[in-house]
C-alpha cells in the first residue's frame, strides 16, 4: 500500500525488516512518537526477513571472519557452487571489503566477540519469547535447540574446538556421538560420526515473526508506512555534511516518494541497502551484500524437528511452519544482484541426502534469495556515528540478523532515549572502521 502524506515524528526509522519493526515496538512501547517506512511492504518477498531460515542462534557467537575460514574461503571463492562464492569482478569496495575480512580472521578477535554476540542473541530469544503467547503460535516460535552434524573426522576435529571456544564464552553445547545424534534426528545416515547439540537456539517462521511484531508496533502506538521509497537525507550544512564524512551535524530532512520528513532523529535499519541511503551524508558504511538462497519444500515424513546443521556442506534443514521444510545456506558476494545460480540452488539439495536419509525427491515449493548486510569483520553495527549524532545505525547483521532483532531494538530505543544500552557496544560501533 502506498502511503498518504506523511507526518514528521520524533524518530523514523528506515527499514521494515526485524531491526526495523524491532525499534519500532520498543521506540513506540517508550513512549516515543516513531513512524517506520519500507520501501515494499512489511514481510515481503525482497527482504531478507521474508525467506531465511528462521534461526535465533545464541550458538552463532563466533563471527565468521573467525581462524580458518580464510584458508576455506581460498578454497571455495571461485567455485559457483561453493559455500563460499565471490563473483569475480573489479569493484574497488569489494577488495576494501575482503582486505578488512582478512585483518579481523584472527583467534583474538573472535574470542574477544563471542561473549557479547552470545549475550545478545541469548537475551534476543528471551525478548521474543517475552512478547507472547499470540506471537509465538503465528510466527511458530519454538525453542528446539539445534544440532550440528558432521562426517568427516578433520571436520569434527574443527566442530569439537568450535564447541569449546563457544563454552568459554557461556554457550550450552553437548558433544553427541553418532547413536546419540540419531536419538534426536533419526534421519541422520549411517555417515555421520558426530554431532554439537546447543540447547538454546530457537526457530520461528520468519515472515509472520516480522508481521507480528509490526502489529504490535501499532498497537503501541507507532505509524507504519508501506511502498515509501527514501531519496535522500540533508544534513546541517548541507547537502551531505560535507567534509568527505568528517563533518557533524544533524539530519535536518530525509526526502521520500511520500514527502520530505523532518525528524529529531533518524533510525536506519536498511540492511544490504544501509549503504546507498548514508552516501548522500558523505558517511561510509563498508557493507557487502551476501546474497543467501533458501528451498521452501513440502515437509517429508523425515523432516529433522529441529533445525539441522549440515556441517561440512553449510546447509540447514529446519521445519518451517505447518506441512513446510526450510532448506538453506550459502554466500554469495556478487554485489546487489538478486538473480539465481541455478549451481547454487543443486548444491543444496545435493547436500541433503549425504546427511539424512528420506529426503530425496522433494516437492519445492518456493525457491528464494536475499541479500543480507555483511561487515569486514562479520559483526553488526549498532549506534550513533559521530558524524552524524541524531542518526542511530542498525545495520550489518550479516547470517544473525534475525537472530538479533528484538535485542538490537532495545538498544536503540535506549540509545534515542539516552538510556544505557544495556551491553558494551564498543566491537559494534559504527566508527570502528
Amino acid at each position: 500500500m502506498i502511503a498518504g502524506s506523511l507526518t514528521s515524528s520524533d524518530v523514523l526509522v528506515i527499514g521494515g525488516g526485524i531491526s526495523g519493526v524491532s525499534s519500532a515496538y520498543h521506540l513506540a512501547k517508550a513512549g516515543v512518537a516513531v513512524t517506520l517506512i519500507e520501501e515494499d511492504r512489511i514481510g515481503g518477498r525482497v527482504a531478507s526477513s521474508y525467506g531465511n531460515m528462521g534461526l535465533l542462534v545464541p550458538s552463532h557467537a563466533l563471527p565468521v571472519a573467525s581462524p580458518g575460514v580464510v584458508a576455506k574461503g581460498l578454497r571455495w571463492m571461485l567455485r559457483s557452487d561453493s559455500p563460499f562464492y565471490i563473483r569475480p569482478r573489479w569493484d574497488r569496495e569489494l577488495l576494501r571489503w575482503l582486505r578488512g575480512f582478512h585483518a579481523a580472521a584472527t583467534h583474538e578477535r573472535a574470542v574477544a566477540a563471542a561473549p557479547l554476540l552470545y549475550r545478545l542473541q541469548a537475551a534476543s530469544v528471551d525478548l521474543y519469547q517475552a512478547l507472547g503467547a499470540r506471537l509465538a503460535k503465528r510466527a511458530d516460535l519454538e525453542r528446539t535447540g539445534a544440532l550440528y552434524l558432521v562426517r568427516e573426522q578433520a571436520a569434527w576435529s574443527e566442530l569439537r574446538e568450535e564447541a569449546a571456544l563457544l563454552r568459554e564464552a557461556g554457550v550450552d553445547a553437548a558433544l553427541l556421538q553418532a547413536d546419540e545424534v540419531r536419538e534426536r534426528v533419526p534421519a541422520a545416515n549411517d555417515s555421520i560420526i558426530g554431532g554439537v547439540f546447543y540447547r538454546e537456539d530457537a526457530r520461528v517462521v520468519p515472515d509472520r515473526l516480522v508481521v507480528e511484531l509490526a502489529e504490535l508496533a501499532r498497537r503501541e502506538g507507532a505509524t507504519i508506512h508501506e511502498g515509501v521509497t527514501v531519496f535522500r537525507a540533508v544534513r546541517d550544512g548541507g547537502r551531505g555534511g560535507g567534509h568527505g564524512g568528517r563533518g557533524s551535524g544533524r539530519i535536518r530532512e530525509v526526502y521520500t516518494s511520500a514527502g520530505t520528513l523532518t525528524p529529531r532523529q533518524v533510525v536506519l535499519a536498511a540492511g544490504a541497502w544501509s549503504p546507498q541511503l548514508v552516501a548522500s551524508l558523505s558517511l561510509r558504511l563498508p557493507i557487502q551484500p551476501a546474497k543467501g538462497y533458501s528451498i521452501t519444500v513440502e515437509r517429508p515424513d523425515a523432516c529433522p524437528a529441529i533445525p539441522t546443521h549440515l556441517y561440512e556442506a553449510k546447509v540447514v534443514a529446519s521445519p518451517m511452519g505447518p506441512g513446510r521444510m526450510r532448506l538453506g545456506g550459502t554466500l554469495e558476494l556478487a554485489g546487489m544482484d538478486r538473480s539465481v545460480n541455478p549451481r547454487r540452488i543443486q548444491a543444496i539439495l545435493a547436500a541433503v541426502p549425504r546427511y539424512l536419509n528420506g529426503l530425496y525427491d522433494l516437492r519445492v515449493l518456493e525457491i528464494w534469495r536475499g541479500l543480507r548486510p555483511v561487515t569486514p569483520d562479520t559483526l553488526p553495527i549498532i549506534g550513533r556515528p559521530r558524524h552524524a549524532d541524531n542518526l542511530l545505525l542498525a545495520t550489518g547483521h550479516g547470517m544473525i540478523g534475525m537472530s538479533m532483532g528484538a535485542i538490537t531494538g532495545q538498544i536503540i530505543a535506549r540509545l534515542a532515549t539516552g538510556e544505557d544500552p544495556g551491553f558494551d557496544l564498543t566491537l559494534l560501533s559504527p566508527d570502528r572502521f
